[in-house]
């Protein structure tokens, strides 16, 4: 199960004399000792540390994860990541960070049939909640953390309904639909990499894992 391991933290703060903004983010490292980083759209710079390999995604909005290689400080912030569940390689050495903020996977890595409404069970067992990321960008990188295609998400709605809620019944905009999705009259969330977006789904159980986020 992909959960709230003790991985090591980068965290960083940053201020910008005469801006009047700064960055509190905190960075989670992920594949570590497993010869993998992210699939996607890098931009790459020579000679840099890691705190400023981290500085650099932080002051980019789609920036969600980035890597860094000790052994040449070669540094790649990502800015685009791929609709994909597969890893890049990358030497054992190469140190690659993400956002993950409190997101897990429940049913995971054995993922067993279960419904939305189980999933979002399985979360609360936990003592946290089935979730849906603000960002794509944010949803591609857990899904390619886990490496795998689909995932229960904290939306539903009533009925063939247009305002879809949170699992607090807040009323939630800003959805990033697959093609030709949300479909009628399907009530439920779910997430799906070869879709490349969030997909209406029946109310059956389906071997997908909950996406969970741990209370504050």
């Amino acid at each position: 199960m992909a959960s709230r391991g003790a991985w090591k933290l980068v965290h960083l703060v940053l201020l910008f004399a005469g801006c009047g903004f700064g960055y509190d983010v905190v960075y989670r490292r992920i594949f570590a000792g497993l010869g993998l980083t992210v699939t996607g759209e890098a931009e790459l710079y020579q000679n840099f540390s890691s705190v400023r390999c981290a500085s650099l995604c932080s002051i980019r909005l789609s920036c969600f994860s980035w890597a860094w290689e000790p052994s040449s400080w070669e540094c790649k912030v990502y800015t685009s990541l791929s609709s994909t569940s597969a890893r890049t390689t990358a030497p054992a050495s190469t140190l690659t960070y993400g956002i993950i903020d409190g997101y897990f996977f429940e049913n995971f890595p054995s993922p067993v049939a279960m419904s939305w409404a189980e999933a979002k069970s399985a979360c609360e067992s936990r003592g946290a909640f089935l979730a849906m990321p603000a960002s794509q960008e944010q949803t591609k990188l857990l899904m390619q953390w886990v490496g795998y295609n689909y995932a229960w998400v904290g939306i539903w709605r009533y009925s063939a309904a247009a305002t879809w809620f949170d699992v607090f019944d807040n009323a939630v905009a800003g959805l990033y639909w697959a093609p030709a999705e949300p479909e009628d009259p399907y009530e439920w969330g779910s997430y799906r990499v070869p879709s490349g977006g969030l997909v209406t789904t029946p109310t059956t159980q389906r071997t997908y894992i909950p996406l969970c986020k741990a209370l504050p």
